[in-house]
């Protein structure tokens, strides 16, 4: 038995995917139904599945373990279905609308009719103290004790059960919320506290109110299920640290991410970054756009020029979040997602979604809602029958019935009508997404390639990039499993900053040299307390920095060049100038903050070469081509077309659309005139048809 695997376990809203690679390249793919109740569970399952798929013992298996990386999207789904914990605010006096006021401006200046999403702390639960420090540091006045308590006192008895303390200028002396946190953590130690100095360190109130808020949320739910599950994957067996995806790519152990469980936001999603560097550089192609569907949500990220675009201000449904980040853009539109129609006779898909149980109502657990993968299903797109190992089996006639009850009947349509329309509303909410993180920055979606991953993902691909102008798509060979399998590429990463706010000059880059040297022993010292060996270990150095009197700061990469104030400007002007198209001559330039990332590279990884060829070496069998009525579109309706079953598809094959092709982790669906080849790494090449007609779909 190969002593050196490697396991990527990524929990979903519906699915928890298991990738298991061997130092010899084998790949072992895992696709369990998540246990919305307790996840530690589904993933227990999903690696027993991998153990008897191995012919292991479950023991055997994690005691041939050498690096365990866990992803989960359960914090993210916590924050898209609103299901997290009841939070509430101490703030200081004076200023408890500020989650509501927000900076009181539109990203959208020409909308001034979309509301906000209500704040996830309502104002009966905003509480204010007495304090006060000063801009420059100095404390003005210290919160009072019987004050704390008092107000935690009204927080508990309203059902409060995380409260979060975000007091003014806190970045600066954090003294008062030290004292406000020790005063509850030792009145009340079974409440969640997180103070905004520690959770978020960083200039601008609301969005380190916002921060602190959000860490309260997802805490309660994703910290206890971590230690849970650190525990019993220890008890059965596995010696090595359980490491976890945050939302900035790299891995951290369970302790290191305990106090601050809002950087795994993008837990999930963020790893499958990682698998999208990968794909560039084995495919040698420098733009890539991808587009990850799963059972919950879409998460679309974009690498540019052979580098992953990356942030310090991450906005989730609404949401904003201080915190290094690749920069993915989410939205709540999954093969779970519910349809439906609101009392104004409209459609509307999202956001929320069935989960895994009782999940669509296909699967026949419960669920009466229509889902996405219901109006596929309905529609002929999907296969009927047992999925993920057996355990889930989807009946078309189920998802039909919730189709005509909650859809078709209410707006008069028939039931193709209804389920084709629920697709229809699902692409274009797809586009928009995708269209924020291209057009909305100046780039054109059809200079890039596809990449679509995610069990859902391929149903939606081809319609999506018709629309973007986009045409050609990649069908990576473990699509269905691509965070899972990101993973197992990702290194440890140590994230630390400090907010500077000053002018470039000689004076803030010397404070800006000194600081790095000291975030740098800081995060070295963090990153050998984990415990692990490391092949390499290298720094990222970055700062935020803008045109005077800017809102908004740039992030731009310090790593290569030299701490002076001409070559920092040369780097701003050059990345602002790359960003927006132009620059302001002889603007004055101000540093805002800066940034330290500590990379400690823990894997040498290369499984689909060495897994390409050991499935290339296999007796490939040809796609059986049987036949299916599938409703092609509005024009077209129903038709029969070839499907292909694409486990083990033969290198060079190419196949014409319409048809279906069918793998055990995803399915795709190729629409009339788009053609698919097989590439010599097995991922798939769709060449997509633009017809110029929007209704295609």
């Amino acid at each position: 038995m190969d002593r050196s695997l490697h396991v990527g376990v990524d929990v979903g809203g519906t699915f928890t995917d298991l990738v298991i690679v061997s130092g010899g390249g084998r790949v072992t793919v895992i696709k369990a139904p998540t246990n919305v109740g307790d996840p530690s569970q589904g993933v227990l399952h999903a690696l027993e599945l991998g153990a008897q798929k191995l012919q292991l013992e479950l023991s055997a298996l994690l005691d041939n373990v050498d690096c365990f990386v866990h992803g989960t999207t359960i914090a993210t789904n916590t924050l898209l279905e609103r299901k997290g914990a009841k939070v509430g605010l101490l703030c200081t006096a004076g200023f408890r609308d500020t989650l509501e006021i927000r900076r009181g401006y539109r990203e959208n200046m020409w909308d001034h009719r979309t509301p906000w999403p209500a704040p996830l702390v309502p104002r009966s639960l905003r509480l204010p103290v007495g304090e006060r420090t000063r801009s420059g540091g100095a404390i003005e006045r210290k919160p009072e004790e019987s004050e704390i308590l008092e107000q935690c006192d009204t927080l508990v008895s309203k059902g409060c059960n995380a409260i979060a303390v975000a007091f003014m200028n806190s970045v600066v002396d954090p003294g008062n919320e030290n004292i406000c946190r020790d005063i509850i953590s030792n009145a009340f130690p079974e409440l969640w506290v997180s103070v905004s100095s520690e959770v978020c360190p960083h200039l601008g109130e609301y969005e380190r109110t916002s921060s602190t808020v959000l860490n309260c949320y997802v805490g309660p739910r994703v910290v206890p299920y971590l230690k849970r599950l650190a525990g019993d994957l220890e008890r059965l067996g596995l010696k090595c640290p359980l490491l976890l995806v945050q939302s900035n790519g790299g891995v951290v152990t369970v302790d290191q991410i305990e106090r601050f469980p809002n950087r795994l936001l993008l837990s999930g999603p963020a790893a499958g970054v990682a698998a999208l560097k990968y794909h560039a550089q084995e495919l040698v192609l420098p733009n890539l756009l991808s587009m990850e569907i799963g059972g919950t949500s879409c998460d679309i990220a974009l690498i540019s020029d052979g580098k992953a675009s990356e942030t310090t201000e991450l906005n989730i449904e609404g949401y904003p979040l201080l915190t290094p980040s690749v920069d993915i853009h989410t939205a709540a539109i999954g093969g779970g997602t519910i349809a439906g129609v609101d009392a104004g006779g409209t459609l509307f898909v999202g956001p929320a979604a069935a989960g895994a149980n009782p999940g669509p109502a296909c699967f026949g657990l419960g669920g009466e809602q229509p889902t996405i993968t219901d109006a596929q299903l309905a529609l002929g797109r999907l296969r009927p029958g047992r999925y993920a190992g057996g355990v889930l089996n989807m009946d078309p006639d189920k998802a039909r019935a919730a189709i005509q009850n909650k859809i078709a009947n209410p707006l008069g349509v028939n039931m193709e009508q209804a389920a084709h329309g629920i697709i229809k509303m699902a692409v274009q909410d797809i586009v928009h997404a995708m269209e924020a993180v291209t057009v909305n920055k100046g780039l054109n979606p059809s200079d890039f390639v596809l990449i679509s991953a995610g069990g859902a993902g391929s149903l939606h691909a081809s319609s999506v990039a018709r629309h973007l102008g986009i045409r050609k798509v990649i069908v990576p060979r473990f699509a269905g499993v691509m965070c899972a399998f990101g993973m197992c590429t990702t290194d440890v990463r140590i994230d630390l900053g400090q907010p500077i706010e000053s002018p470039l000059d000689d004076d803030s880059a010397k404070a800006i040299r000194l600081a790095f040297d000291d975030l740098e022993i800081q995060a070295n010292s963090r990153i050998r307390s984990e415990g692990l060996n490391f092949k390499s270990i290298h720094p990222k150095k970055t700062a935020d920095i803008r045109y005077s009197g800017q809102q908004h700061s740039l992030l731009v990469d310090m790593t290569d060049i030299d701490v002076i104030p001409e070559e920092i400007e040369k780097q701003f002007t050059r990345q602002y100038s790359d960003t927006f198209g132009y620059n302001i001559p002889n603007g004055a330039i101000r540093v805002r903050s800066i940034n330290l990332s500590l990379l400690g590279e823990i894997t040498e990884f290369d499984a689909l070469e060495s897994g390409g060829v050991q499935e290339k070496n296999r007796s490939p069998r040809y796609p059986d081509g049987s036949q299916r009525q599938v409703y092609l579109n509005g024009t077209e309706k129903w038709r029969s077309i070839a499907v292909h079953n694409f486990d083990h598809p033969p290198v060079g094959v190419t196949l014409q659309g319409p048809c279906i092709l069918e793998a055990s982790t995803t399915t795709i669906f190729l629409q009339s005139g788009d053609r698919l080849t097989v590439l010599p790494t097995l991922d798939l090449k769709l060449d997509i048809h633009q017809p110029g007609d929007s209704d295609d779909l």
